[in-house]
């Protein structure tokens, strides 16, 4: 997202996440498993591969909207 926590870490389309802090990606599952699991405004080191080379960065997650439960019927 436009101005997101992975655009102000410097990520960017096409980068491929491999580890999240210290634990191997290996799907977008294990990715979005251990970002649901990690607490807003926390700051993780990410590593990723673009254009064929290991980089890393640190990303400071947000807090997750969650909408209102439902009531009634």
């Amino acid at each position: 997202d436009e101005g997101g926590p992975a655009e102000t870490a410097g990520l960017r389309s096409g980068d491929v996440i491999v580890e999240f802090n210290g634990r191997k990606v290996a799907n977008d599952r294990d990715l979005i498993r251990d970002l649901a699991a990690t607490p807003g405004d926390t700051t993780v080191r990410i590593s990723y591969i673009r254009d064929g080379k290991l980089r890393s960065t640190e990303l400071r997650t947000e807090e997750r909207y969650s909408p209102p439960a439902r009531t009634g019927p």
